[in-house]
């Protein structure tokens, strides 16, 4: 809508005659409407007002960048930025966020604009058509308060003005003062003489130094100065005092009181006397210790990347690891790190800055790893800082004292402990020892702490899914020969009975019932071979995909038993194996009745395999539980290290060439007892035998998948 001015029959605003160029106060008037902005710029012309103009949210903040406003008068309907969307940019500038803003919007607006206009900020809201006395009068309160707020800033910054100039002059004339901002001084000022004696020092240099004023009064800087850093620092002050340059600015290294190193940025220049004579150096120091150990977290940080990404073979990457973390961050670095297998293992890479003491490193490392709780120590999950690394070895490490001897040859003091984790899992440890004691490490020690374990882990993460991997590709291989061998095996003499078969049949033999029977048996038995060869593949396919289904009836643990031994009668009677049946009589409950009987086909079928010319006992007998099923044999048992493993896929306690099989009869029961909610454990030792123990709940009724 555009405006319209009405007629000026009411109140005459009143201008100050003695305004001068600094009142001069300035309007913004943002419009989209150049007739709109046209009637407010008639509306608002006065002397000392200038009126500046914007036809969108955009124009009135680049405005607002270059220009201080008494008011800003603000159209509420605009394309692309509206009114209320520019007041919220306006009230974000710091410049701007106590500036008026009246709002201006045409007859008939909702309701609701109003109140959202005074939610954004505004001082006011104004309706078109716009009476310009009442604009007037509005703008002219605002105009004053902006020149009187101006004219107060004036007589304040004058005020400033003559107190810093004679805070100036004091200065000049007072030697007190002086030496109050000698004293005072944010960076380290010291006065030395020619030979390096100190004579005078600022309390910030002593902070920088360690040494009281009186302690350092007593020394050169040459005493306290790091070995490497001296001779060029020398030499810079002979050039000095030759007059070849005009100051000395080098980064060195100060020896500090309590032993450790204090990086510092020095600028040195040379007081002469009125003869030209060298009278005395004047050096100022910064301590940038801290931006030096910025500097060296990066590069820590930087070359941990490197390596880890360099090489997949976990154990040298974590010893580079650790030697990279001695030359910059720590004294000597243990990374220690636990496997995430059944077999559950630990590993350690120890490095120390001293190259002298790497026969005390390979010592303590293997030390270390016959420590008995020595997963317990990797397994601390919160990092933290120590004052002293041996209180937390007395309090925790299991180890004797030849080892601890081991350990203070290295040199225990301040520590950090960081546990390495990925996706929630722990990893390891890693631990960032210093041999002094003054050593303190802080908050940004322990964040690099836990980025260099971040890397670490995600490194050793990488290099555990790569050797999975290939371990994958392994048993895949090693699964594939020892399947085609065992799915060979059963063919090749089924196909020997069918030749047979067929030839007799082409010669027009008769064969006697007897022993056409006998072969069709043989027939049969192959089959049945293959079938289950068949099925445990079918049954690992499931398990991995969860699609195994239970369907539970009333059954007797008992009679399964029995029935699976009665089945086995040939077999037993082959390998020349004794069957003991032992029983209290029915152990019922509800249970899958094929699948138990494949984990006693299963355990069963092993025992005649690996006990053949042996006894076998099979005890069923009812527990608080639910039913308990043992068979033992007394034959070739089993190795300790192999008694976990035999339950994974494809696993196998002897070689595939002594015995056959696809190594899936044990995987596939224990997840069979495990879908009973049940276990399943074996106790065996080589040449006694073996025993494995089946014990099962009652499972709900129905059909369950697992």
């Amino acid at each position: 809508m555009v405006l319209s001015p009405q007629p000026n029959g009411g109140v005459d605003v009143a201008i100050d005659e003695t305004l001068t160029d600094s009142d001069i106060a300035k309007i913004l008037v943002v419009d989209d409407n150049d007739k709109n902005i046209l009637a407010l710029d008639g509306i608002l012309a006065r002397p000392g007002i200038e009126i500046l103009t914007a036809q969108s949210g955009a124009d009135a903040l680049r405005l607002l960048l270059k220009h201080d406003f008494a008011v800003i008068l603000l159209d509420v309907l605009m394309p692309t930025m509206d009114g209320f969307e520019t007041a919220s940019l306006i009230r974000t500038r710091e410049a701007s966020k106590h500036t008026p803003i009246i709002f201006l919007t045409a007859a008939g607006s909702d309701v609701n604009m109003v109140d959202r206009g005074y939610a954004v900020g505004a001082v006011d809201y104004l309706i078109k058509p716009l009476n310009p006395d009442i604009v007037m009068a509005k703008v002219a309160v605002f105009v004053d308060l902006f020149r009187k707020t101006r004219r107060i800033k004036r007589q304040e910054e004058s005020l400033r003005v003559a107190e810093r100039e004679r805070g100036e002059a004091a200065l000049k004339e007072s030697d007190a003062l002086y030496e109050a901002s000698f004293n005072a001084a944010a960076v380290g000022i010291a006065h030395t003489a020619a030979d390096g004696r100190w004579l005078r020092i600022n309390p910030r240099f002593c902070e920088i130094i360690g040494y009281s004023r009186e302690e350092a009064i007593g020394l050169r800087f040459q005493d306290i100065t790091h070995p490497d850093d001296l001779p060029d620092q020398v030499a810079g002050l002979k050039h000095l005092i030759a007059g070849e340059i005009a100051t000395y600015h080098r980064e060195k290294r100060y020896l500090h009181k309590n032993g450790h190193t204090v990086w510092v940025d020095l600028t040195v220049s040379l007081l002469r006397d009125a003869a030209g004579r060298p009278k005395h150096f004047i050096k100022v120091v910064e301590d940038i210790t801290e931006r030096r150990r910025a500097d060296e977290r990066q590069r820590l940080l930087s070359g941990a990347s490197q390596i880890l990404l360099r090489s997949l073979d976990q154990r040298t990457t974590l010893e580079d690891v650790a030697q990279l973390a001695v030359t910059s961050f720590c004294d000597w670095c243990i990374i220690g790190t636990i496997s995430l297998g059944e077999e559950p293992t630990c590993d350690l890479s120890i490095a120390h800055a001293d190259p002298a003491l790497n026969a005390s490193v390979a010592d303590l490392r293997q030390r270390l790893l016959g420590v008995p709780n020595l997963r317990d120590i990797l397994a601390r999950n919160a990092p933290e800082t120590v004052p002293d690394l041996s209180n937390v070895i007395a309090e925790s490490w299991k180890i004797d004292r030849s080892s601890w001897e081991v350990l203070q040859r290295l040199g225990c003091g301040p520590a950090i402990l960081v546990p390495l984790t990925v996706r929630e899992q722990l990893l390891g440890q890693n631990v960032l020892v210093s041999t002094n004691p003054s050593r303190r490490f802080g908050s940004r020690d322990l964040e690099t702490a836990l980025d260099l374990a971040q890397r670490v882990s995600l490194g050793v993460e990488n290099a555990r899914l790569y050797h999975q991997a290939q371990e994958a590709v392994r048993a895949r291989d090693e699964f594939l020969s020892i399947a085609s061998h065992e799915l060979r095996t059963p063919l090749t003499p089924l196909q020997i009975h069918f030749q047979r078969l067929l030839r007799k049949h082409g010669d027009d033999i008769a064969l006697a019932p007897q022993h056409l029977r006998r072969i069709l048996e043989r027939c049969e038995r192959q089959v049945r071979r293959l079938e289950a060869l068949i099925d445990n593949l079918l049954d690992v396919s499931r398990i991995s995909a969860g699609r195994l289904r239970l369907q539970t009836e009333t059954i007797d643990l008992t009679e399964i038993a029995g029935e699976v031994a009665s089945r086995f009668a040939e077999e037993l009677a082959a390998a020349g194996c004794d069957l003991r049946m032992h029983s209290v009589g029915a152990v019922t409950g509800r249970w899958d009745r094929l699948r138990l009987d494949q984990v006693v086909t299963n355990v069963l079928g092993n025992a005649i395999k690996y006990g053949a010319g042996k006894p076998i006992d099979i005890t069923v007998e009812e527990t608080s539980s639910g039913g308990r099923l043992s068979i033992q044999d007394y034959g070739i048992g089993i190795n300790g290290q192999d008694v976990d493993r035999i339950f994974r896929r494809f696993q196998r306690a002897v070689s595939s060439r002594s015995y056959g099989g696809l190594g899936l009869g044990l995987y596939i029961t224990r997840q069979i007892v495990d879908a009973h909610c049940g276990t399943i454990r074996v106790d065996s030792k080589p040449g006694v035998g073996s025993v494995f123990v089946v014990d099962t709940s009652p499972c709900p009724a129905g059909i369950c998948s697992f």
